[in-house]
């Protein structure tokens, strides 16, 4: 049986996923960015004459549905006109989402983040003020403070959502409720959020939240945080793995992540968390015997390569 990857290399990608991608870079997007956060802040409640609860609905809304729209149209791009294709994880017939799918996933994202997310904003942020969430017009923390305010979200979601997607796994459960997430066997950006709404505020929303919220910080670093983990997340089922590309060697690509999250979805199997917790907890067995992530997007490439082959004479065939 194959081994598990060495501790050292666990940890040091988890070190960098933790204290560079997101706390690194949490925190200089929050001081660079925060002269345009006072502006478009002054905008909104001078200009436009919102109040504080109606500014934060606004700006909310856009940290969720600008990363939508731009990365995964990034990716749908690439996906429509053959771009980057090198990167791309191979995708047989039988894995790639139909049409209909992906129709009713866009339309269910749209409901989301124009119909849902605006209401819910705005219950939430007097929640979020009662959590210790500052005054949206307070300065923004010095580096010292976010940092390790990035460090506790991304920890609080990395394991908040391990533990809750494992027990969506569970019989009873998998059926009524995470079933829909795994209609995408071949995954890509836009079924990170198609979720049945008890797994999207169980397993989602709420480990997302949670570490940056209930310990406190600036609505500032709220933003950021959700950029950035939304970035993650349309990455990773992505199915494009950038591993050994220029975007790799910056650190800031997911190219492990994606291929660790796309044989959760193509084998639906273990893998139910990051590299650590699945490493830590011994749930990433069918993604070790198949070679960890150059194993594996070797085997996917080899399977749609076999899977094309058988489909050229049929075609050939009908014309």
């Amino acid at each position: 049986m194959a081994q598990y990857p060495a501790a050292s290399q666990v940890l040091f990608r988890a070190a960098v996923s933790i204290l560079w991608k997101s706390a690194g870079v949490g925190t200089a997007l929050a001081v660079l960015g925060f002269p345009v956060y006072e502006a478009w802040l002054k905008y909104c409640t001078g200009t436009l004459q919102l109040s504080h609860r109606q500014a934060f609905v606004v700006l909310l809304v856009a940290a969720h549905s600008l990363p939508y729209i731009f990365i995964n149209g990034f990716f749908g791009a690439c996906d429509a006109f053959g771009l980057l294709s090198h990167y791309k994880i191979g995708r047989s017939e039988a894995i790639r989402p139909d049409a209909r799918l992906v129709r009713r996933t866009l339309f269910e994202a749209f409901i989301n983040q124009v119909v849902t997310t605006p209401p819910t904003a705005y219950f939430l942020y007097p929640v979020f003020l009662q959590c210790g969430m500052s005054t949206l017009d307070s300065p923004v923390p010095p580096a010292s403070r976010l940092f390790p305010a990035f460090v506790i979200a991304h920890l609080v979601n990395e394991f908040g959502f391990y533990f809750t997607h494992r027990l969506l796994h569970v019989k009873e459960l998998y059926s009524p409720i995470h079933k829909q997430h795994h209609n995408y066997k071949g995954s890509m950006g836009i079924a990170a959020e198609y979720a049945n709404p008890i797994e999207a505020i169980v397993s989602n929303q709420i480990p997302t939240v949670a570490g940056i919220i209930l310990f406190g910080t600036h609505p500032l670093a709220i933003f950021v945080w959700l950029v950035l983990r939304l970035r993650q997340t349309y990455e990773v089922h992505s199915g494009y793995c950038f591993q050994n590309s220029w975007y790799s060697a910056t650190g800031l690509a997911y190219p492990e992540e994606t291929a660790h999250h796309d044989c959760h979805h193509s084998v639906n199997k273990g893998n139910f968390g990051s590299e650590l917790t699945d490493w830590m907890f011994g749930t990433m067995d069918s993604f070790v015997d198949v070679g960890l992530t150059s194993g594996y997007v070797a085997s996917m490439h080899a399977k749609a390569t076999k899977n094309a082959g058988k489909s050229a004479p049929t075609a050939k065939k009908n014309e």
